[in-house]
């Protein structure tokens, strides 16, 4: 099976030389979910736009369905890779099928118009992330989890192999958090999509991502499944904070230990 992305030795620095990343390298396959985990600052956007393109890396190489990135056109990037950024407010009043429609785009020609096909491919968007019932609603007045779910049917309705979603639980309550994940994970598994994810929350990267790269200012500190590389020792160490591991059967989480601000300030 030939990786859906490959990175080798990137880093990347901006203009005021500032270096962001330090030789980073891993693979996604088809059918994963891998989590970009680590503080702010650590790299994970960074890394994130290297790969969807929007970045070109100082040094190393990115490979997509085995095609280097470098070089390649917008249009065939677009129609290989499908970004979700954090949620927005939409200026338009678009309403969900046509929002979802817009990720048709690269596949259209010059000024085209999108046919019967494309519609059947956005409502079957639409309908495996469970939002038909929305489909003629207005984008702004759907909750924040009911958006996100929206516009990862757009990037769906790209039909690419692989997906990047930048922070996709920001702002979303703990019900919708959960939600919008156990759809991206289901997605995965029918589509043999490849989900590269940026996290804040330890616990969501251990309950849903199947691999993890641990980062800390620009640089790889561990990569592997989410129960071996987020440990107590560790997210102490990167942030700073006394962290306490919870194991109730076959459940494990982490949580800030109690009295902890008191006792970081001492």
């Amino acid at each position: 099976m030939v990786d859906r992305v490959i990175v080798e030795n990137v880093s990347f620095s901006y203009d005021e030389g500032k270096s962001a990343l330090h030789d980073i390298s891993f693979k996604v396959s088809p059918g994963e979910i891998f989590a970009l985990f680590g503080p702010n600052s650590s790299g994970k956007t960074t890394l994130l736009r290297c790969i969807s393109g929007l970045l070109k890396p100082s040094a190393g190489k990115i490979y997509i369905d085995g095609l280097s990135l470098t070089g390649m056109a917008m249009a065939e990037r677009a129609r290989r890779v499908a970004v979700v950024h954090q949620i927005h407010q939409s200026t338009f009043p678009y309403n969900v099928e046509t929002m979802v429609l817009m990720g048709r785009t690269p596949h259209l020609g010059f000024l085209g118009t999108p046919d019967p096909e494309a519609l059947a491919v956005a409502r079957k968007a639409i309908a495996d992330m469970g939002i038909t019932h929305l489909a003629h609603r207005h984008i702004n007045r759907l909750s924040g989890g009911e958006r996100q779910l929206v516009l990862i049917a757009r990037s769906l309705a790209q039909e690419t192999g692989l997906l990047l979603l930048d922070e996709p639980t920001t702002y979303l309550d703990f019900r919708n958090q959960n939600q919008v994940l156990q759809q991206v994970r289901g997605l995965v598994e029918k589509r043999d999509l490849a989900v590269i994810i940026t996290l804040h929350d330890p616990n969501l990267v251990i309950q849903h991502a199947h691999r993890v790269l641990l980062m800390q200012e620009g640089q790889v500190v561990g990569i592997g499944s989410p129960r071996d590389q987020l440990r107590r020792e560790t997210l102490e160490k990167i942030y700073h904070l006394p962290v306490e591991e919870v194991i109730s059967g076959n459940h494990y989480f982490l949580v800030p230990r109690e009295g902890c601000c008191h006792d970081h300030e001492h």
